[in-house]
């Protein structure tokens, strides 16, 4: 679209983005939960991959913006957590089928708690933008560094419904936002609340 002045006015992506990384995490949730067969991974594999890809274009639209937040959010996401959970599916379907067996998991382990730190660093920017999204933010990192600790060992499976069902509340409230943003965008007024900032200055 164009603005009154004639300079091209980029529409937000960051829906997009938000639904593409519910979608994915609808899946992994499932794989989690034990509902979807192993034999299924080469699918998923391939959804976490298209997600990632909506994400990063997403991410490009926000930084070209200016929404430096959602954009690391979009990015980040899309690429560590599922083009990266997609690679390293991918990796060990392949060391499987080649005879190398089941790869040890500690190596993700430290990945994800690089990833929980990760998070943790988008908690202040957000402080301004709305107390429902710092809530979320801070939920996710948990449910990160519990899937972090599962993988290197401190805690045991059975915490993996748990985890599944905290990354689950997290896509489903990616949805919500993507419907808010999207929403309030097009009638130019508040529809669906996200909450206000915690600081204003």
């Amino acid at each position: 679209m164009s603005s009154d002045d004639g300079k091209v006015v980029w529409g937000t992506a960051a829906p997009a983005g938000m639904c593409a990384l519910s979608t994915g995490i609808m899946g992994l949730f499932a794989l989690l939960m034990g509902w979807v067969p192993p034999e299924s991974l080469p699918l998923l594999i391939a959804w976490l991959f298209v997600c990632s890809l909506a994400q990063v274009i997403a991410a490009i639209i926000e930084y070209r913006r200016g929404d430096t937040a959602f954009a690391f959010c979009l990015l980040f996401f899309g690429i560590v957590l599922q083009g990266g959970t997609a690679l390293m599916f991918l990796v060990r379907t392949w060391a499987l089928s080649s005879g190398m067996g089941q790869l040890p998991p500690y190596v993700d382990g430290w990945i994800w708690l690089g990833f929980t730190i990760s998070i943790a660093t988008i908690i202040p920017a957000m402080l301004r933008i709305s107390w429902s999204v710092v809530a979320i933010i801070i939920w996710v990192d948990i449910a990160a560094l519990l899937f972090a600790l599962l993988n290197l060992g401190v805690i045991g499976a059975e915490l993996t419904p748990l985890i599944a069902i905290m990354f689950l509340v997290f896509g489903l409230y990616m949805f919500y936002a993507a419907m808010a943003v999207m929403t309030n965008t097009v009638y130019q007024k508040q529809v669906f609340p996200l909450g206000g900032p915690l600081i204003k200055s």
